[in-house]
């Protein structure tokens, strides 16, 4: 079954801002001179395309899927991995890379019932990293905080689960959480977690990525 969804129209103008670029040079160009308007302004061009290209959703023995755009059948959304386990909803499936002195915040994940578990199917390729479990309430502030402008550090709240990550094999974790709203930290830098990068003079310039596949699913646990 395919279900598509498309914007007819906007009812208020798309607004974009760049509050922060982690580059000091950019971000000086961003803050003092009219690149900055011209940045917010292409950004919103982009932003408003991307609303009004709908999406589209496919549910099929295999579970269900989601993209942006207006898929047309047969095409199916690409995803990392199929479907694991019957009666599971799906969060997010996607691969995501990730920088040294970099994290990425996946989610957020919502757990209804008690009983139910977080599964998280994924194969990293690059350097050792770990996955970091956070509440909701404290992952959004302390992403706030870094798009802000802020340096890396760890949030006040310690993790409630730090998960390292295998390296080169698919894995899948089961996660048993109570009711809750979470977002899962994927962490590849040396101010957060254990598993530090390892150190190499062109790490500034993007060497030594982590390039993670991955499923989120919440389901019933056995």
């Amino acid at each position: 079954m395919y279900v598509w969804a498309r914007s007819e129209r906007l009812l208020f103008p798309t607004e974009l801002r760049v509050g922060s670029i982690e580059n000091r040079i950019a971000d000086w160009a961003q803050n003092q001179s009219p690149v900055g308007y011209l940045t917010n302004t292409f950004g919103a061009q982009v932003a408003s395309s991307q609303l009004l290209s709908g999406f589209t959703v496919v549910r099929s023995a295999e579970g269900d899927a989601f993209t942006l755009g207006i898929l047309v059948p047969p095409d199916r959304p690409r995803q990392p991995f199929k479907a694991t386990g019957e009666g599971r909803v799906l969060v997010d499936a996607d691969t995501a890379e990730v920088r040294v002195e970099q994290v990425d915040f996946l989610g957020p994940i919502v757990i209804e019932d008690s009983g139910q578990s977080l599964y998280f199917k994924y194969l990293l390729n690059g350097p050792a990293a770990e996955a970091l479990l956070y509440g909701r309430a404290e992952a959004d502030a302390w992403r706030e905080q870094l798009q802000a402008g802020a340096a890396l550090a760890p949030p006040p709240t310690p993790p409630s689960i730090a998960l390292p990550l295998a390296v080169g094999v698919t894995e899948e974790q089961r996660l048993p959480l109570p009711p809750g709203q979470y977002v899962l930290v994927i962490d590849n830098s040396s101010r957060v977690g254990r598993v530090n990068p390892p150190w190499n003079p062109l790490n500034a310039v993007g060497v030594n990525p982590v390039v993670l596949s991955y499923r989120l699913e919440v389901g019933e646990t056995p």
